[in-house]
């Protein structure tokens, strides 16, 4: 059986090409739209924030902790890159290339939606709802901060969790089912454990599905 024709270098390479110049060519379909949708999104949940995370503070169950807290897991980047890896791995043993390369869009796109998110984060300096409750801290952004407990927007684990499922969605469909949902349950948990508000959580997704439209859509064009 022969290898799928495989350059890590010059796919990973076309794919961060391909993705600046479609961003490029139509700025309001990769820029304007997104931008707009998480402003709105963020605005619109901003003050529902405290409330919701008052409700998960009163109502979480020991049981349902544990849970939500090996589900969260999954949204850290080691747990998003076995499965990137496992995909790849699939698609060496299949022997098809397009599984290939999803493993690679996914793995590009998860660390590229953890990288911007952890930018942003690191700047804001907000309070996690964590935080907030048990330290009676105001809900505010306080600028540049390095403590993980102000760290709060957005959610780094749904950018890498929502990066890596889109990505993978786009370039093998039957997939997109049990990666999404894997994902989504991610974004929930982390507002069940208090480590982020719905708009971190909002904000997050946003940045994750951007970034994996842009490189799964370019890794899914140059797939044979």
């Amino acid at each position: 059986m022969h290898t799928p024709m495989i350059n890590l270098k010059n796919d990973v390479f076309s794919m961060l090409t391909d993705s600046i110049t479609a961003v490029k060519s139509r700025p309001f379909i990769f820029l304007a739209r997104p931008i707009l949708a998480g402003t709105a999104g963020v605005l619109l949940l901003f003050p529902y924030d405290a409330s919701i995370a008052k409700h998960f503070n009163e109502c979480r169950s020991a049981g349902t902790y544990g849970f939500m807290k090996c589900v969260s897991l999954y949204g850290n980047f080691l747990g998003v890159m076995s499965v990137c890896i496992a995909v790849w791995g699939w698609g060496l043993m299949r022997n098809r290339r397009s599984l290939v390369l999803a493993g690679t869009a996914a793995l590009l796109a998860a660390s590229l939606a953890g990288l911007f998110d952890n930018v942003i984060r690191v700047s804001t300096g907000r309070p996690r709802p964590k935080t907030m409750i048990e330290h009676e801290v105001r809900d505010s952004f306080y600028g540049p901060s390095l403590d993980s407990r102000y760290q709060s927007f957005p959610s780094a684990h749904c950018a890498v969790a929502l990066g890596a499922a889109i990505a993978i969605s786009v370039c093998v469909p039957p997939l997109a089912l049990p990666v999404l949902a894997g994902a989504l349950l991610v974004a929930f948990s982390r507002m069940y454990l208090l480590a982020h508000y719905p708009s971190d959580v909002f904000m997050g997704c946003v940045i994750g599905i951007w970034f994996g439209l842009v490189i799964g859509i370019e890794s899914r064009r140059i797939s044979p």
